[in-house]
């Protein structure tokens, strides 16, 4: 039979659009179907079928291809779509309606490309007259991409009459791309859609095509069918998971296979398993998918047998076969009354972890046992509690997620013999604590934590609930009057809103204890340490947090508080509040508290812009927490005073934590006076800051009056910073204090703790100062924070001597109003202590660059010092908004006052003083921040600190005693302080240089002929050099 050559030049014609052409041929004829060997003959062919007008169309041709057939090579060597040109490749001339038979004889078709019509085929129609069959045809490397709404490799369409069906059989696609240019677009990477009256039986099938639109699209091997069920029929068909597609689980889309399935030859095993499927083969580790090769080996895949045991009586059915090389999921257990699937096991015994899948590394007949539970039930009997959400508990262990499991809900609980479980714990009951579960109504015996793998039998529970008390509030000062612990801990269920389920948080709060309060017996030993054979029992504390007030312990204790998340407050003030929270005259004492986080035994945490007031607070106990630790107060992000307190006991903590005996981090002002650390401090993992007051801070910091005597002890002895008072302050990437800390001072103070085997760190004169404060030879480096003794010093009297023959000078050397003094130290068995309190409260005056800091008592008036500047007139200190000469006697609490000055010269307020239009004004119960260094000297003999820089912490007011005169860029310097701290700055408040006085008399080579101020210690001149 000829073909008349109107179909060729139309082809030709078509082609000419493009760089490359191709010319159909007709294929030989034999035994009525047409044998393809060419690519040209295959064009041919979709013309013998699609016909045209002098030709008519022959649907159901026959046609067996007699080689593998390549288009566009340029596809099969890995044609870039963004990257080449179409004008590059030879496009597909789609065949048309098609009801006869296509057998691909075991080759392939590759290169196929079209860049507005998709499919070899458009619709594979099958009719009453003529079956359709396509079989025997792999589909490679080929590219199409339309905006048709029905999108196949092979076909778009499957169509027909009604009893009619398309046989698909031994195809594959492999390496090909469709692409969507329109929306709503249904894609199979064999087949589009099945359509109205078509019926598709496909067997021995499989495809890794990548099917790709403008949404994730899974990798299906038919996209749709008008009737699921009854037209579509897939059998030993299998796609593989596509990268970024979402899978789905119609039987119709084929099965699907992980890549691995496809690389080990399980996929070639199962397809030979198949009607016809001899064809199929596969040399594993040299071919990664299926091929007509015919050939099969190299794989572990087969077929073997597997047998599952249960229980007598069990009706389920279950598999009895697996192919070795694939993950083969166990199936669900079955469970009864009472009796409940535990997992499949590989020996009678349950030895081992029970199995959920057959692993692909698997081969050989298996057999498995199933383990059986007995399922008993618990009733709770929650003694007025709300349940707070309808809660499920499945039997057994949640975290396990045994594979058919039973899961019991609502109000049946159960638990299975010999595993045991966790007891019930989502309810609430207002006003009450939670005491624990017990196993009798009478609420006797020891409480029950869990069910045991030993227990057996239903199971009741009865719940134990402490009732709180809400306190009484005394009308003379509308504070809740507490007594005993229900009150306290109905006390700490107010202030924390949460007395009643929907309670409201108070914005202030004020209690006071009545009498002494035991809250647990015995919680910790002899050694300080906690009794943990017998902490299960001890009711927990659960910590207060309150935004401002007061607590006043008025002499009495709390005693036994035991917690593992936060101390007697979990924080105090809050980041709005701009008022104060005190908590004085109370003592906790045979404590436990330990946190995961920041923790300190009266406040975990005072938030930035807080205050907060401690007086009088006493705590005798361990400490132990993450990060920020202390006796007192973990971290203070803002404001703390702390009088008159302290801390005896462990202090313990982690992770590179900030460690100190009274706060562990300070960011803020911190004032530590007359208080005191004693114990141990231990560094459980290495690399921490840890100071016998303060572990870290990193603004401003005053500590008189104070002592540490705890030992510290570094278990993994590898680093970080040791101090006796101070472990360090807050230092920048260049190893640069963070903030501007030259007026933090320790003054009269001691530290007797000693460092083990590890070194001690060296502070930085310029940035804190130490005056009057001792320490025990050879454990700090010398000369850096105070004063070297003999350990026998502490005992023998003579360092108690020192600091309480301590009294504030100025420069004069004339005791100074409202100055410091030790008359509180007197020496104790065996190292000194100090008695009585200091009543005082503190005034900070900053003066930039140094201060004074003095004391003065609230109810008397205290004339404050009148410095004096060269062409400077000094208006007074800032307080309140104005400018004053003396402390008012109505004043109280830490005042932070800024000198005020008026002038007519040109030099920069900022390199002397503030100017009189800054104000930095505290009232009596607020701290403020501001910069300020206070200068004091000791009257004790030979105890400064040091020879270097004893005048660091001098009063201002006296006119400058050392003498200046220039010669060039040379200030020459006489009658200066040997050991004072100089500095040079130039008018816009810049250090230009600094040091220490040498020599009585010294010069220095200024850079530049200007203008320079020059401080040395706390005396202030002007030059000028020309």
């Amino acid at each position: 039979m000829l073909i008349k050559r109107t179909p060729i030049f139309l082809l030709a014609f078509i082609a000419a659009a493009f760089a490359k052409e191709i010319v159909p041929a007709v294929p030989a004829l034999s035994g009525g179907c047409y044998q393809i060997s060419t690519a040209e003959e295959l064009y041919g062919f979709a013309e013998i079928v699609n016909g045209n007008d002098s030709v008519p169309a022959n649907e159901s041709a026959c046609a067996i291809l007699q080689s593998d057939i390549v288009v566009n090579d340029s596809l099969v060597n890995g044609w870039d779509w963004n990257s080449k040109k179409e004008d590059e490749l030879i496009p597909w001339t789609r065949i048309n309606r098609f009801s006869g038979t296509f057998d691909g004889n075991g080759h392939v078709i590759s290169g196929l490309f079209s860049s507005d019509l998709v499919g070899i085929f458009y619709e594979l129609y099958a009719s009453d007259e003529h079956s359709t069959v396509i079989k025997n045809l792999g589909i490679e490397n080929v590219y199409f991409s339309s905006d048709e709404g029905r999108m196949g490799n092979l076909a778009q369409y499957v169509n027909g009459d009604s009893a009619s069906v398309v046989q698909v059989t031994n195809v594959y696609v492999r390496s090909s791309t469709m692409r969507a240019l329109g929306r709503n677009t249904t894609m199979g990477s064999i087949i589009g859609y099945v359509g109205n009256q078509g019926i598709l039986r496909m067997n021995n099938c499989y495809s890794s095509a990548i099917l790709s639109k403008d949404r994730a699209t899974p990798n299906r091997l038919v996209g749709a069918a008008i009737d699921k069920i009854s037209t579509v029929s897939l059998e030993n068909c299998y796609r593989i998971t596509q990268k970024g597609g979402y899978d789905d689980s119609y039987s119709y889309y084929g099965k699907l296979m992980d890549s691995s399935a496809f690389y080990n030859g399980v996929v070639t095993f199962l397809l030979r398993e198949g009607k016809d499927g001899a064809i199929w083969g596969q040399d594993v580790g040299n071919d990664s998918f299926p091929n007509f090769s015919g050939t099969f080996k190299n794989s572990i895949a087969g077929r073997y047998n597997v047998t599952f045991h249960t229980f007598d009586g069990d009706t389920a059915k279950y598999f009895d076969n697996y192919i070795a090389g694939l993950t083969t999921e166990l199936p669900n257990g079955t469970s009864r009354e009472n009796l409940l699937f535990g997992g499949w096991y590989r020996d009678e015994e349950f030895t081992g972890k029970y199995d959920t899948v057959i692993s692909n590394k698997t081969t050989g007949d298996l057999e498995y046992w199933a383990k059986m539970y007995d399922q008993y039930k618990v009733i709770y009997h929650s003694n007025g509690a709300v349940w707070d959400t309808v809660y499920s508990y499945g039997c057994g262990d949640l975290n396990v997620g045994i594979r058919g499991g039973i899961l019991l809900t609502d109000s049946v609980d159960c638990y299975l013999g010999g595993i045991g479980g966790g007891l019930a714990n989502h309810f609430h009951r207002d006003s009450s604590i939670f005491l624990g579960w017990y196993d009798n109504e009478e609420l006797t015996g020891n409480r029950v934590y869990s069910i045991t793998t030993s227990d057996k039998g239903d199971k009741e529970f009865y719940a134990k609930w402490y009732e709180l008390k809400r306190p009484a509030i005394d009308p003379a000062d509308s504070c809740y009057e507490i007594s005993d612990a229900a009150e306290l801990y109905g006390f700490a269920a107010l202030a924390n809103g949460e007395f009643t389920r929907y309670g409201e948080w108070p914005e202030h709060v004020c209690g006071k204890l009545t009498k002494d309060i035991v809250l647990n017996e015995k919680v910790l030993k002899d050694d300080g340490t906690l009794d943990s054979a017998r902490a299960s029992a001890f009711m927990k504390w659960p910590g207060i947090g309150i935004r401002s007030g007061l607590f006043d312990g008025q002499g009495h204790k709390i005693s036994g508080l035991y917690s593992e998340e936060t101390g007697l407050f979990g924080y105090a003030g809050i980041k709005y509040s701009t008022t104060v929270f005190v908590v004085r005259n109370l003592k906790i004492e045979d404590s436990f508290i330990s946190s995961e986080s920041y923790v300190g035994g009266v406040v975990n945490n005072v938030p930035r812009l807080g205050n907060l007031y401690l007086e009088n607070v006493h705590i005798d106990g361990a400490v132990y927490g993450w990060r920020y630790v202390g006796g007192l107060v973990g971290i203070s992000e803002g404001n703390l005073v702390v009088k008159n307190s302290g801390h005896r006991g462990i202090i313990g903590a982690t992770d590179k934590a900030d460690v100190g005996g009274i706060v562990g981090l300070n960011w803020e002002h911190l004032y530590i006076v007359q208080s005191y650390n004693e114990g141990l401090i231990i560094d459980m993992d290495g690399y921490s800051v840890m100071g016998g007051l303060i572990g870290e801070f990193s603004r401003y910091a005053v500590v008189v009056n104070s002592y540490n005597t705890a030992n510290f002890i570094d278990v993994e002895e590898d680093g970080g910073s040791i101090g006796g008072l101070l472990g360090g302050y807050r230092r920048d990437r260049h190893n640069e204090a963070m903030y501007d800390v030259s007026q933090a001072f320790f003054l009269n103070n001691y530290n007797m703790g000693t460092f083990g085997n590890q070194q001690p760190a060296r502070m930085n004169r310029r940035e804190v100062i130490f005056e009057n404060d001792y320490y025990i030879s050879g454990t700090l480096p010398d000369d850096t924070t105070g004063v070297a003794v003999p350990a026998s010093a502490f005992v023998d009297g003579t360092v108690a001597k020192a600091l309480h023959d301590y009294v504030q000078k100025d420069a004069d050397g004339v005791e100074l109003a409202g100055g410091d003094y030790g008359a509180n130290w007197i020496q104790g068995d065996e190292y000194p202590v100090l008695t009585g309190s200091e009543t005082r409260d503190i005034a900070w005056l900053s003066n930039y660059p140094s201060g004074y800091i003095l004391f003065y008592t609230p109810g008397q008036e205290l004339p404050l010092p009148t410095p004096t500047f060269s062409d400077y007139t000094f208006l007074g200190w800032r307080l309140d908004g104005a400018e004053v000469t003396k402390i008012p006697s109505t004043a109280s609490g830490i005042l932070e006052m800024r000198a005020q000055w008026d002038y007519t010269s040109k030099v920069s307020s900022s390199s002397v003083a503030s100017s009189s239009s800054e104000v930095a004004s505290s009232s009596s119960s607020e701290v403020k921040s501001s910069s300020s260094t206070a200068n004091s000297s000791s009257s004790a003999d030979g105890k400064s600190s040091s020879s270097k820089g004893k005048d660091a912490i001098v009063a201002m007011g006296i006119a400058p005693q050392f003498s200046l005169m220039t010669v060039g860029r040379s200030i020459q310097i006489s009658a200066a302080r040997v050991g004072a701290a100089y500095a040079v700055f130039d008018m816009q408040g810049g250090i230009v240089m600094q040091g220490r006085v040498a020599a009585a008399n010294f010069s220095l080579d200024m850079p530049r002929s200007t203008t320079y101020l020059v401080r040395i210690g706390s005396q202030v001149q002007k030059v000028t050099l020309k």
